[in-house]
């Protein structure tokens, strides 16, 4: 099972990402500020890190930078709340997909024809988004820069730039 590791100095934030990673099927660990999650980190062994940056006893960064320093290589999404209505995530993300999109097919000798094909994708990069709190609507801008390639032989490698808006709501 994966196990998450949310760091969190406000309580209600991390029930919140702990109940409903939990309600995903993720184990989950927490700790509220950065030497324990330190300890954690290093006892526990998590999949993932969910960590805060401002936080009491140890700051977010200064956490990242003991795990790196121990040869701890496990994947962080770092998260800064600027005020109780704005909040910044930035995390580096690695993936494999499968995109349809539309391929040129040599039709005869000198005609092609667009035909949509189901095509692999593997794409590294890093995105970032900011979130809005809005009463009971949370709007959230973002944008990810990735390099993406086919896999196989004389693939074209592409830099994809992608802009994005995701509007929620509590209920």
């Amino acid at each position: 099972m994966t196990t998450v590791l949310a760091i969190e100095d406000d309580p209600a934030i991390l029930r919140g990402l702990t109940d409903n990673l939990r309600f995903e099927g993720y184990q989950t660990a927490s700790a509220s500020n950065g030497e324990d999650a330190l300890t954690l980190a290093l006892s526990g062994a998590p999949d993932l890190i969910l960590l805060d940056v401002m936080m009491p006893r140890m700051s977010g960064w200064d956490v990242c930078r003991a795990l790196r320093e121990k040869g701890i290589e496990v994947p962080v999404i770092a998260t800064y709340r600027v005020n109780p209505l704005f909040a910044v995530t930035a995390s580096p993300f690695l993936r494999a997909y499968w995109i349809r999109a539309w391929h040129d097919k040599i039709v005869g000798l000198t005609t092609s024809q667009a035909v949509l094909q189901w095509s692999p994708v593997l794409s590294a990069g890093f995105g970032t988004a900011a979130a809005f709190d809005l009463g009971p609507v949370q709007l959230s801008p973002g944008v990810a820069i990735e390099l993406a390639t086919k896999p196989g032989p004389n693939a074209t490698t592409r830099f994809l730039f992608e802009p994005g808006v995701c509007v929620g709501t509590r209920f």
